[in-house]
Parts: C-alpha cells; sequence; structure tokens
C-alpha cells in the first residue's frame, strides 16, 4: 500500500512538473491576430501580395501589412502602415506597384488616403 502512495505521488509529481514546464516554453505574452484585408496573385512572379490588418497587444502599435508569400511558403514584409484600420480598396498595376485607398475609423471625419506601394 505504501508503495502504491509513493508511486502515485512520484507519477503526479511528475505529470505536474511536466505541465508546468510545457506552460513557461509555450507562454505568449501577447497574442498576434492577423486580419486578411486583401490579396493579389502576381501574374509574372511566383508570390502573391497579401495585405493583412496586424495587432499584437496593448503595448504595440496595430498595422496594416503589406507582404510577399512566395510560392515556397518564405513571408517577406514590404512595409509596415501605422495609423490605418480601414482597406477601403487595392489594386496591382503591372506587377510591381500596389495601390491602396486606406482610412483611420477611429476618427469621425477621416478622409480616405490613397497610399502607393513599390513592391
Amino acid at each position: 500500500m505504501k508503495k502504491q502512495a509513493i508511486a502515485i505521488f512520484v507519477f503526479l509529481a511528475i505529470a505536474i512538473i511536466l505541465t508546468v514546464t510545457w506552460k513557461l516554453v509555450t507562454f505568449e505574452m501577447f497574442e498576434v491576430t492577423e486580419i486578411s484585408l486583401a490579396s493579389h496573385p502576381v501574374k509574372s512572379g511566383n508570390y502573391t501580395v497579401e495585405i493583412k490588418y496586424v495587432t499584437a497587444g496593448a503595448t504595440t502599435v496595430d498595422v496594416m501589412q503589406v507582404r510577399k508569400v512566395h510560392n515556397d511558403g518564405k513571408v517577406d514584409i514590404v512595409k509596415n502602415i501605422e495609423g490605418y484600420n480601414d482597406l477601403i480598396y487595392s489594386y496591382l498595376t503591372g506587377d510591381s506597384v500596389l495601390y491602396m485607398m486606406i482610412r483611420d475609423t477611429g476618427y469621425d471625419k477621416s478622409f480616405p488616403d490613397t497610399l502607393v506601394v513599390k513592391l
């Protein structure tokens, strides 16, 4: 009976140590949320241009990101855009210039801005 109690105690202690270790290893201070706003496949390239809104917690600035997502899974961040949270529309001209009409919905009378991003 005493050996069973010791075995149960050792098992529980190991389970608790493994659980605490797993929680510490996988801990994230702020959860990053990515919202996909638009995607434009590039005809002559082997990548897609994506526009995402990225929120990363209370102590960082939320940004719009323009990214090149290659067919092999590699992601290149082309531009971070601060101060805007709404994409009205976007389009590619050729394969190297992205036009975006964006605005900030946090203010009542915010007029849209046009942004040109060279890829």
